[in-house]
């Protein structure tokens, strides 16, 4: 017949042989020992000699079961002697357990600290633990910013038996990059200057969390204005940062191009034409080296307006002649 134990695997009832869970072996060990021997002795046996004797402590020696046999011999009224023989047969049933501080699935952003194995992984057995063994793998994703962490761990008992954790860490890049505090302010520039980014000493610095070098690119539209003056417009530039993974920041900066300076010319000398000759300016002279920062020579317009003295004599006259 077999022994049964109830709670914390006390012995309940006393049979030739008994089973014990391992984790309960060395404190139900000398509790079966003394029922054996309290029964034996309170239906008026002697017991003569117990081989092997009593154990001090009991450890589990086993790898998934181990078995104690003590046998008693003896003594009955009226009766020879008799050897009894009691086992108590320890087993191992349970698999090692794994617990992690940590969430099975942990999803991370790029730049966040990754959390290190050591002191987040428990690992123990109700008995004997054989062996655990650790591996990490990283999966690539669709950029390189974005990929997983897969940790395994796999732990065995003695008796073989194996436990398998399995950690995944997820990490994403989805923050796009900065720019730089005040960059982008609009600006007003003269029509001789150029708008290039390099000659306003305006292009921005852009940082990111996870890329290095993100890339940076502008487009720009050009907006007539009202003016109807060829030299003035206006530059809306869209400067684009965008990362590895492809998040993207937008600033707009607003260039106004603007005619802010009058064409400059030489204005002909004075001058004495005798009345056959006529006052026009083919005649009297026309102003030379016309330049203007923006507009090509051949586009400017140059007029003049005059400003008659007479005098007594009907064809003596002087004409004040202004050219703009």
């Amino acid at each position: 017949p077999e022994g049964t134990t109830g709670p914390a695997g006390f012995l309940t009832t006393l049979s030739d042989t008994t089973y014990v869970a391992c984790e309960n072996a060395p404190a139900f060990y000398n509790q079966w020992y003394d029922q054996i021997d309290s029964v034996l002795r309170a239906r008026g046996d002697s017991v003569l000699s117990v081989a092997p004797s009593r154990k001090t402590t009991y450890t589990f020696a086993g790898s998934c079961s181990d078995t104690v046999s003590h046998a008693f011999l003896v003594r009955r009224s009226a009766a020879p002697d008799t050897t009894l023989r009691y086992l108590l047969i320890v087993r191992d049933t349970v698999r090692p357990t794994i617990q992690s501080a940590l969430p099975d699935s942990l999803f991370l952003r790029c730049g966040e600290t990754i959390p290190d194995t050591a002191g987040n992984i428990l690992i123990r057995d109700n008995c004997a633990l054989d062996t655990d063994i650790f591996n990490q793998v990283t999966l690539g994703g669709d950029c390189p910013n974005t990929y997983k962490i897969v940790r395994t761990w796999d732990a065995w008992d003695r008796c073989r038996q194996r436990t398998t954790y399995q950690q995944v860490i997820s990490i994403r890049d989805e923050t796009p990059p900065t720019f730089a505090f005040g960059f982008a302010l609009d600006t007003t520039i003269d029509c001789s200057q150029s708008p290039h980014p390099d000659s306003l000493r305006r292009r921005p610095v852009v940082t990111d969390n996870c890329d290095t070098m993100p890339r940076l690119y502008y487009q720009d539209v050009q907006l007539p204005t009202q003016s109807g003056c060829a030299g003035d417009y206006t530059i809306e530039r869209s400067w684009f940062a965008v990362d590895t993974c492809g998040n993207a920041s937008i600033v707009r900066q607003i260039i106004r191009v603007r005619d802010l300076k009058a064409p400059t010319f030489t204005v002909p000398r004075d001058t004495v034409l005798d009345c056959s000759s006529g006052d026009h300016p083919n005649i009297a002279g026309r102003p030379g080296n016309v330049k203007d920062n923006c507009a090509l020579a051949a586009s400017i317009n140059v007029t003049y307006k005059d400003v008659v003295t007479s005098s007594a004599c009907l064809n003596t006259y002087s004409i004040r002649r202004v050219w703009y």
